[in-house]
C-alpha cells in the first residue's frame, strides 16, 4: 500500500511538470537531477577570409542553456568579454519563459540594454579589457536563455583557446574553423576524449572546415584546492602556421622558433640607450664586489626592494617591457618591467642576462607542444653560470636568491639568447628539505589554563608564509596575526610576546620566539586530567572526496617538511596514566610520523609531516585519505594524568 502511494505521488510529480515544463525538461531532469543548469548548444564558429594580403578572423558564438531548478533567477546576468585584440559585434539576448498549460512553449523577453565597462582583475593595476554585460529577464526553472555575438580577431596570433564546456554538463559542443586553402592551421586538443568530441574535416569552394563536434559533456567542477581548469577541463588551441602569398610565404606560429622570432621582434629594441642614472646605481651597488653570483644576488634584491610590482595588462604593453630607465625612475612596473631592468643591470655589472619567458603553474601548456601565446602568462630575467640557468623572478619581493616565485616552479621557461638563438629550461621544484618549518613548544599548566613557550625556525617557502603576513605591520598587529599563523588548540588561543629575527633578512631563516595562552583545554574528570598535545591540527578534515572531485587534481603551493614538538610539563600532583601509542604513515610521496617520549618530569610529542608533491593526482587520493584517517585518528588522543 505504501509502495503504490509513493507511487501515484511520483506519477502526479511527473504528469505536473510535463504540463508546465514539456518533454524536454523531464527528460534533462532524469539525465542531469541535481545541476541548476544544462548547456543545450554551445558552437563557436570561426570563420577566416583572406583579402589584400591580410587574414580577416570573425568567431560568431551561440550559447543555449536552460534552468532546472528554482535558483534560475540567480543566473540571471550575463557577459562577454573583449580588449584590444578582440571586439564584439552583433551581440543578441533573450530569455524564454515556459507558457503555463501550454507545456514546450514559451514566452520571449529580449535583452534590450548592453553596458560595457572597464574590468578590474584581481591583482591587476590596469587591465585592458572590457565587460559587456546585460541581465536576462523572469528567469524561472524551465528557462532558457539564447546569447549570440560575432567576435572580431584583430592579430592572427591571438585566436586563443575554445573551450567544449565549462561547469555544466552540456549537451552539444561545436568548434568549427574555416580557412582558405592558401592558409594553413595546427590545433592541440587538451584533456579531450576522442571518443567523445569527433573530428571531421569538409572541402569545399577553396575552404576547408575543420569541425570538432561534442555530445553530452560532463560538467567540470572547480575546486579552491584544485589546479585550474585549465588542467582538465576540454578544450582546443588553434593556430595559424603560415599564410601563403602570391609572392611568399609568411609564417605565423609554425613552431617554437617562430613564436621566440615573434617575441624577440617585439622586445629587441627595449634598451636600447644606456640609462646613466641606472648605470650609476649598479656601479655603487657592485663596488669591490667580484664574485659574479653575489652582482647578481646584490642586483636581484635591488630590484626587489626597489621597484613596486603592479600589473598592467594593455594590449601590446602585456607583451613588451618597458625601458629600464622608465622603470628605474618610476620605481613601479610590472612583470615584464621587473625582467627589462634586471637584465640592464645584469649587463652594467658584465653578466649577459636574458629576457625569459614562462608561464606559471596554473596552465598545463609545454613550449615542446604547444606554441603560441596562450603557453605563458609571465616574464622573468635569467643568466648562466657554470653551466645552469639562474632564474630571477623579482615579482616575489623577498624570495631569496637561489629561489623562484613558487608559482613556476617546474614549468618550461623559454630564455632569449639572441636574435634567432634561445633555449628551453625547467625550472627547478625546491624541495621539501629547504620549505622547512619546526615549532617547539614547551607547555605547562597554571591555575587550570595552559601557558607556552615557542621557538619557530622556519626557511624557504614555510618562512615566506610568515614574511609576506608580517613584515609590513607593528608589532600589536603582528601578534593579532600570529594567532592566526601559529593558531594552537582552540579559540582562546592567545600571543602575548613575540620577538624576531631574520624576518627581513632573505638570507637567513626566520627565528620566532614567542609566548602564548590558552585557556579552556585541559578538562577534568573525578580525578583525572586530560591533555591532548595535537595543539596543531592544521590537516584535519584534508580528506579528498573522488566521488565529488571529479578526478580533479590538487594543487600544493609547495613541497613540505613541518616538524611540531611539544613538551608538556607534567603538573604536580599528578601521575601519567595512559600515553597514547606511537603512528606513522610513511609514503613515497607524504606521510607523518607521531612520537611520544617520557622523561622524569615531562611527556614530549613530536609530530613530522612530509609531503614531496607540488600537483597530487586522482591515483594518489586513496593513500592520501588513508594517511588523513590514521592522523586524524591520532589527532583525538588524549594523555591522562591521575591525581596522586
Amino acid at each position: 500500500m505504501i509502495k503504490k502511494s509513493w507511487f501515484v505521488l511520483l506519477l502526479m510529480v511527473c504528469v505536473a511538470q510535463a504540463q508546465m515544463f514539456g518533454q524536454d525538461y523531464i527528460h534533462l531532469k532524469e539525465l542531469y537531477p541535481d545541476q541548476p543548469v544544462v548547456v543545450l548548444n554551445k558552437k563557436e564558429e570561426i570563420v577566416v577570409s583572406y583579402k589584400k594580403s591580410k587574414l580577416g578572423i570573425n568567431i560568431k558564438v551561440t550559447e543555449e542553456l536552460m534552468y532546472m531548478d528554482n535558483t534560475a533567477r540567480s543566473y540571471n546576468s550575463g557577459s562577454v568579454y573583449h580588449g584590444t585584440f578582440t571586439s564584439i559585434n552583433k551581440i543578441k539576448a533573450h530569455s524564454e519563459i515556459p507558457k503555463e498549460g501550454n507545456p514546450g512553449k514559451y514566452r520571449k523577453k529580449k535583452v534590450k540594454s548592453f553596458v560595457s565597462t572597464n574590468v578590474n582583475s584581481t591583482g591587476i593595476f590596469y587591465d585592458d579589457q572590457k565587460e559587456l554585460g546585460f541581465q536576462y529577464a523572469g528567469l524561472v526553472e524551465g528557462a532558457k536563455t539564447v546569447l549570440t555575438y560575432e567576435e572580431s580577431v584583430s592579430d592572427p596570433k591571438f585566436l586563443g583557446r575554445n573551450f567544449f564546456s565549462y561547469a555544466m554538463p552540456t549537451l552539444h559542443s561545436v568548434v568549427s574553423i574555416s580557412v582558405p586553402e592558401n592558409v594553413k592551421i595546427g590545433y592541440e586538443l587538451i584533456n579531450v576524449d576522442t571518443n567523445v568530441v569527433k573530428y571531421s574535416v569538409v572541402k569545399k569552394r577553396g575552404n576547408t572546415t575543420h569541425t570538432w563536434e561534442g555530445r553530452k559533456l560532463k560538467g567540470n567542477k572547480a575546486f579552491g584546492n584544485g589546479v585550474d581548469m585549465s588542467h582538465y577541463v576540454p578544450h582546443i588551441i588553434i593556430y595559424f602556421k603560415t599564410i601563403q602569398h602570391k609572392d611568399s610565404l609568411e609564417t605565423i606560429l609554425l613552431n617554437t622558433q617562430a613564436l621566440y622570432d615573434w617575441y624577440y621582434k617585439i622586445v629587441k629594441d627595449v634598451n636600447g640607450v644606456k640609462s646613466e642614472a641606472l648605470k650609476s646605481i649598479t656601479d655603487s651597488l657592485l663596488a669591490d664586489v667580484n664574485d659574479i653570483q653575489e652582482k647578481a644576488k646584490k642586483i636581484y634584491y635591488w630590484v626587489q626592494d626597489n621597484i613596486k610590482y603592479v600589473a598592467f595588462e594593455d594590449g601590446m604593453g602585456g607583451f613588451v617591457p618597458r625601458e629600464a630607465s622608465l622603470v628605474c625612475q618610476r620605481r613601479f612596473g610590472d612583470c615584464k618591467d621587473m625582467s627589462s631592468i634586471l637584465v640592464e643591470m645584469l649587463k652594467y655589472a658584465g653578466i649577459k642576462g636574458h629576457l625569459t619567458w614562462i608561464g606559471t603553474r596554473d596552465l598545463p601548456y609545454k613550449y615542446s607542444e604547444i606554441h603560441t601565446p596562450a603557453v605563458d602568462n609571465h616574464m622573468i630575467a635569467s643568466y648562466d653560470y657554470k653551466g645552469k640557468t639562474v632564474f630571477l623572478d623579482a615579482v616575489g619581493s623577498y624570495t631569496p636568491y637561489g629561489f623562484t616565485t613558487a608559482m613556476i616552479q617546474g614549468k618550461e621557461a623559454l630564455v632569449g639568447v639572441s636574435e634567432k638563438e634561445f633555449y628551453i629550461r625547467e625550472v627547478p621544484v625546491v624541495q621539501k628539505e629547504k620549505n622547512v618549518k619546526i615549532d617547539v613548544v614547551q607547555l605547562e599548566l597554571e591555575d587550570g589554563q595552559l601557558e607556552g613557550e615557542g621557538k619557530v625556525t622556519a626557511l624557504g617557502y614555510a618562512k615566506l608564509d610568515f614574511v609576506y603576513d608580517l613584515i609590513n605591520i607593528n608589532d600589536t598587529k603582528k601578534k593579532e596575526k600570529l594567532v592566526s599563523l601559529l593558531h594552537k588548540g582552540n579559540n582562546k588561543f592567545l600571543v602575548e610576546e613575540a620577538t624576531f629575527e631574520g624576518l627581513s633578512n632573505r638570507d637567513k631563516s626566520l627565528q620566532l620566539l614567542y609566548t602564548f595562552t590558552l585557556g579552556n583545554y585541559a578538562t577534568t574528570y573525578k580525578d583525572e586530567l586530560y591533555v591532548n598535545l595535537h595543539l596543531d591540527k592544521s590537516l584535519r578534515k584534508k580528506d579528498l572526496y573522488l566521488e565529488k572531485r571529479g578526478g580533479v587534481a590538487v594543487k600544493f603551493n609547495y613541497a613540505v617538511l613541518d616538524t611540531f614538538k611539544v613538551s608538556f610539563k607534567i603538573p604536580k600532583g599528578y601521575a601519567l596514566h595512559h600515553t597514547p601509542t606511537d603512528e606513522s604513515f610513511k609514503g613515497e610521496d607524504f606521510g607523518f610520523s607521531v612520537t611520544y617520549k617520557k622523561t622524569k618530569n615531562e611527556i614530549t610529542l613530536e609530530t613530522i609531516y612530509y609531503n614531496n608533491l607540488l600537483t597530487m593526482h586522482e591515483p594518489k587520493f586513496k593513500d592520501w585519505n588513508k594517511m588523513m584517517v590514521d592522523l586524524s585518528a591520532a589527532y583525538q588522543e588524549n594523555l591522562v594524568f591521575k591525581k596522586q
